[in-house]
């Protein structure tokens, strides 16, 4: 299990996002879908 709280990524002082939780169940399936430029691939850099 991967369990976040209060995740915050900024990018020159700028919030991309913050106060993000995540809980994420071992043999389940996620999929993180969003426009582009919407943050998710950011959530999933600092994440990894």
């Amino acid at each position: 299990m991967i369990d976040i709280q209060g995740l915050e990524k900024k990018f020159n002082d700028r919030a991309i996002f913050s106060g993000l939780n995540l809980k994420l169940e071992k043999g389940k399936v996620y999929a993180l879908i969003g426009k582009s430029g919407s943050g998710d691939n950011a959530i999933m850099m600092t994440v990894q």
